[in-house]
């Protein structure tokens, strides 16, 4: 039963350090702050082959959760 305990107790600082890896972010340009000549996103792209419009897809930069800009996607 000790040696269970010391074992259980001797492996709690491994187990706790686990957690600290860090895993690689999978979201290119996540919060758009990049921007190219056109003014898209540097790693997105639309999937249409045609926008309906224009403007429908654009950075914007009047509202943001954090940065200075995020991604306004629009229908009229």
């Amino acid at each position: 039963m000790r040696r269970l305990a010391a074992v259980l107790f001797l492996s709690l600082p491994v187990a706790q350090s686990w957690g600290q890896f860090q895993s690689p972010d999978l979201v290119v340009n996540g919060s758009f702050e990049e921007v190219d000549e056109a003014g898209m996103p540097v790693g997105w792209s639309h999937w249409l082959k045609e926008l309906p419009e224009p403007d429908c897809i654009s950075v914007d930069e009047t509202f943001a959760h954090s940065g200075k800009r995020s991604l306004k996607i629009s229908h009229r």
